[in-house]
Protein backbone atom coordinates (compact mmCIF):
# COMPACT_ATOMS: atom_id res chain seq x y z
CA UNK A 1 0.00 0.00 0.00
CA UNK A 2 2.81 2.43 0.90
CA UNK A 3 4.54 1.61 -2.36
CA UNK A 4 1.33 2.42 -4.29
CA UNK A 5 1.03 5.75 -2.46
CA UNK A 6 4.66 6.60 -3.27
CA UNK A 7 4.13 5.72 -6.94
CA UNK A 8 0.94 7.82 -7.14
CA UNK A 9 2.65 10.74 -5.41
CA UNK A 10 5.57 10.49 -7.87
CA UNK A 11 3.16 10.46 -10.81
CA UNK A 12 1.34 13.52 -9.49
CA UNK A 13 4.62 15.39 -9.02
CA UNK A 14 5.76 14.51 -12.54
CA UNK A 15 2.46 15.54 -14.07
CA UNK A 16 2.56 18.86 -12.22
CA UNK A 17 6.10 19.49 -13.49
CA UNK A 18 5.45 18.56 -17.10
CA UNK A 19 1.71 19.07 -17.34
CA UNK A 20 1.69 22.82 -17.87
CA UNK A 21 1.73 22.31 -21.63
CA UNK A 22 -1.71 20.74 -21.39
CA UNK A 23 -3.01 23.72 -19.42
CA UNK A 24 -1.81 26.04 -22.18
CA UNK A 25 -3.50 23.84 -24.79
CA UNK A 26 -0.84 24.48 -27.40
CA UNK A 27 -1.59 21.33 -29.46
CA UNK A 28 2.08 20.99 -30.32
CA UNK A 29 2.94 18.66 -33.19
CA UNK A 30 6.21 17.00 -32.15
CA UNK A 31 7.09 16.01 -35.73
CA UNK A 32 6.71 19.66 -36.72
CA UNK A 33 8.94 20.75 -33.82
CA UNK A 34 11.59 18.24 -34.91
CA UNK A 35 11.34 19.43 -38.53
CA UNK A 36 11.54 23.08 -37.39
CA UNK A 37 14.69 22.34 -35.36
CA UNK A 38 16.37 20.77 -38.42
CA UNK A 39 15.45 23.64 -40.74
CA UNK A 40 16.54 26.27 -38.18
CA UNK A 41 19.93 24.53 -37.87
CA UNK A 42 20.34 24.74 -41.68
CA UNK A 43 19.27 28.40 -41.76
CA UNK A 44 21.69 29.30 -38.98
CA UNK A 45 24.54 27.81 -41.04
CA UNK A 46 23.42 29.55 -44.25
CA UNK A 47 26.05 31.87 -45.72
CA UNK A 48 23.39 34.09 -47.33
CA UNK A 49 21.85 34.81 -43.93
CA UNK A 50 25.24 35.81 -42.51
CA UNK A 51 25.91 38.11 -45.50
CA UNK A 52 22.54 39.84 -45.07
CA UNK A 53 23.07 40.23 -41.32
CA UNK A 54 26.48 41.72 -41.98
CA UNK A 55 25.06 44.24 -44.47
CA UNK A 56 22.30 45.40 -42.13
CA UNK A 57 24.57 45.29 -39.06
CA UNK A 58 22.40 42.73 -37.27
CA UNK A 59 23.31 39.79 -35.07
CA UNK A 60 21.62 36.57 -33.99
CA UNK A 61 18.74 37.17 -31.59
CA UNK A 62 20.13 35.01 -28.78
CA UNK A 63 21.45 38.11 -27.05
CA UNK A 64 21.45 39.33 -23.48
CA UNK A 65 17.95 40.82 -23.97
CA UNK A 66 14.93 39.40 -22.19
CA UNK A 67 12.90 39.16 -25.38
CA UNK A 68 13.45 40.20 -29.02
CA UNK A 69 11.27 40.12 -32.14
CA UNK A 70 12.44 40.92 -35.65
CA UNK A 71 10.85 41.29 -39.09
CA UNK A 72 13.09 41.29 -42.17
CA UNK A 73 11.83 42.11 -45.67
CA UNK A 74 14.22 41.65 -48.59
CA UNK A 75 12.89 43.37 -51.69
CA UNK A 76 15.47 42.06 -54.12
CA UNK A 77 13.73 43.49 -57.21
CA UNK A 78 13.67 46.94 -55.60
CA UNK A 79 17.23 46.60 -54.36
CA UNK A 80 16.70 47.05 -50.63
CA UNK A 81 16.10 45.18 -47.37
CA UNK A 82 14.30 46.43 -44.26
CA UNK A 83 14.75 45.29 -40.66
CA UNK A 84 12.39 46.00 -37.76
CA UNK A 85 13.70 44.84 -34.37
CA UNK A 86 11.78 45.13 -31.09
CA UNK A 87 13.69 44.52 -27.86
CA UNK A 88 12.75 44.18 -24.21
CA UNK A 89 15.49 44.42 -21.60
CA UNK A 90 15.21 45.24 -17.92
CA UNK A 91 11.74 46.76 -18.36
CA UNK A 92 12.77 49.00 -21.27
CA UNK A 93 11.40 48.58 -24.78
CA UNK A 94 13.18 49.67 -27.94
CA UNK A 95 12.67 49.68 -31.67
CA UNK A 96 15.42 49.71 -34.26
CA UNK A 97 14.46 50.02 -37.92
CA UNK A 98 17.06 49.83 -40.70
CA UNK A 99 17.08 50.01 -44.47
CA UNK A 100 19.92 48.56 -46.52
CA UNK A 101 20.19 49.60 -50.18
CA UNK A 102 21.84 47.27 -52.67
CA UNK A 103 20.94 49.56 -55.54
CA UNK A 104 19.88 53.18 -55.76
CA UNK A 105 19.02 54.92 -59.04
CA UNK A 106 20.23 51.81 -60.91
CA UNK A 107 23.66 52.06 -59.26
CA UNK A 108 25.03 49.43 -56.92
CA UNK A 109 25.77 51.14 -53.61
CA UNK A 110 25.53 48.31 -51.02
CA UNK A 111 25.01 50.72 -48.15
CA UNK A 112 23.10 50.88 -44.87
CA UNK A 113 20.80 53.85 -45.29
CA UNK A 114 18.06 55.06 -43.02
CA UNK A 115 18.28 53.85 -39.39
CA UNK A 116 15.73 54.68 -36.69
CA UNK A 117 16.16 54.13 -32.93
CA UNK A 118 13.12 54.74 -30.79
CA UNK A 119 11.92 53.91 -27.29
CA UNK A 120 8.65 52.02 -27.23
CA UNK A 121 5.88 52.35 -24.70
CA UNK A 122 4.80 49.27 -22.76
CA UNK A 123 1.55 49.32 -24.77
CA UNK A 124 3.51 49.24 -28.06
CA UNK A 125 5.55 46.30 -26.77
CA UNK A 126 2.41 44.37 -25.75
CA UNK A 127 0.88 45.18 -29.16
CA UNK A 128 3.89 43.59 -30.93
CA UNK A 129 3.85 40.54 -28.62
CA UNK A 130 0.13 40.11 -29.24
CA UNK A 131 0.67 40.23 -33.01
CA UNK A 132 3.07 37.30 -32.68
CA UNK A 133 0.73 35.45 -30.31
CA UNK A 134 -2.28 35.95 -32.59
CA UNK A 135 -0.62 34.00 -35.42
CA UNK A 136 0.64 31.35 -32.97
CA UNK A 137 4.17 32.26 -34.05
CA UNK A 138 6.09 29.86 -31.77
CA UNK A 139 4.23 26.83 -33.17
CA UNK A 140 4.27 27.80 -36.87
CA UNK A 141 6.26 25.75 -39.39
CA UNK A 142 9.52 27.50 -40.32
CA UNK A 143 8.61 27.24 -44.00
CA UNK A 144 5.55 26.11 -45.92
CA UNK A 145 5.46 24.32 -49.29
CA UNK A 146 4.20 25.96 -52.46
CA UNK A 147 4.67 29.57 -51.40
CA UNK A 148 3.43 31.87 -54.14
CA UNK A 149 6.16 34.03 -55.65
CA UNK A 150 4.03 37.09 -56.36
CA UNK A 151 6.80 39.65 -56.12
CA UNK A 152 9.56 37.52 -54.64
CA UNK A 153 9.62 39.24 -51.25
CA UNK A 154 10.65 37.02 -48.32
CA UNK A 155 8.95 37.90 -45.04
CA UNK A 156 11.12 36.64 -42.18
CA UNK A 157 9.80 36.74 -38.63
CA UNK A 158 12.06 35.84 -35.70
CA UNK A 159 11.60 35.69 -31.97
CA UNK A 160 13.86 35.08 -28.98
CA UNK A 161 12.90 34.75 -25.30
CA UNK A 162 15.31 34.24 -22.42
CA UNK A 163 12.69 31.95 -20.88
CA UNK A 164 11.73 29.06 -23.13
CA UNK A 165 8.36 29.16 -24.85
CA UNK A 166 5.79 27.19 -22.86
CA UNK A 167 4.65 25.11 -25.85
CA UNK A 168 7.78 24.49 -27.90
CA UNK A 169 10.31 24.60 -25.06
CA UNK A 170 12.55 26.67 -27.35
CA UNK A 171 14.12 30.10 -26.86
CA UNK A 172 14.31 30.94 -30.57
CA UNK A 173 12.05 30.58 -33.59
CA UNK A 174 12.08 31.80 -37.18
CA UNK A 175 9.46 31.66 -39.94
CA UNK A 176 9.89 32.47 -43.62
CA UNK A 177 7.13 33.13 -46.12
CA UNK A 178 7.64 34.23 -49.72
CA UNK A 179 5.19 36.93 -50.78
CA UNK A 180 2.30 35.73 -48.63
CA UNK A 181 -1.09 36.65 -50.02
CA UNK A 182 -2.54 39.94 -48.74
CA UNK A 183 -5.37 38.01 -47.13
CA UNK A 184 -3.20 35.88 -44.85
CA UNK A 185 -2.89 36.60 -41.14
CA UNK A 186 0.88 36.34 -41.55
CA UNK A 187 1.15 39.19 -44.04
CA UNK A 188 -1.40 41.33 -42.20
CA UNK A 189 0.65 40.89 -39.03
CA UNK A 190 3.82 41.97 -40.84
CA UNK A 191 2.01 44.99 -42.28
CA UNK A 192 0.85 46.00 -38.79
CA UNK A 193 4.45 45.94 -37.59
CA UNK A 194 5.46 48.16 -40.53
CA UNK A 195 2.54 50.51 -39.83
CA UNK A 196 3.51 50.79 -36.14
CA UNK A 197 7.05 51.82 -37.11
CA UNK A 198 6.04 54.16 -39.91
CA UNK A 199 3.18 55.92 -38.10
Amino acid sequence: MNRLLINLTSLLLLSSLFGCQNEINCNLDYDLRKSNDSIIALINDDEGKHRLFSKVNETELNTDSDEVYRLILSKFNSGYSKVYRFTSKDGKYDLISKTHYSFYNDRQIDSLGKEIHRELTYDDWIYVKNLYDNIDFWSLPVTIPNSDYLDGVPYVLEGYKSEKDACTRRNYHITIRISPSDTTDYKMMCQRIIDLVDE
